[in-house]
C-alpha cells in the first residue's frame, strides 16, 4: 500500500470511530430523555399511510 492509501484508510477509520461514538452518545441521550419522560411529552403525529 502506498502512503496516500494508508492515510485515506486511517482517516476513514478515525471518522467511522467518531461517528460510532457520536451515535452512542445520542442514543444514550434519547434513552435517558425517555426514562425521564421527556419523550412522552412530545406530540405524536402518525403520517404513515
Amino acid at each position: 500500500m502506498t502512503i496516500p492509501n494508508l492515510m485515506t484508510k486511517l482517516r476513514y477509520q478515525r471518522e467511522a470511530a467518531l461517528l460510532k461514538e457520536n451515535y452512542s452518545i445520542l442514543q444514550q441521550m434519547m434513552l435517558r430523555a425517555n426514562d425521564e419522560g421527556a419523550m412522552s411529552a412530545l406530540p405524536y403525529e402518525n403520517n404513515m399511510q
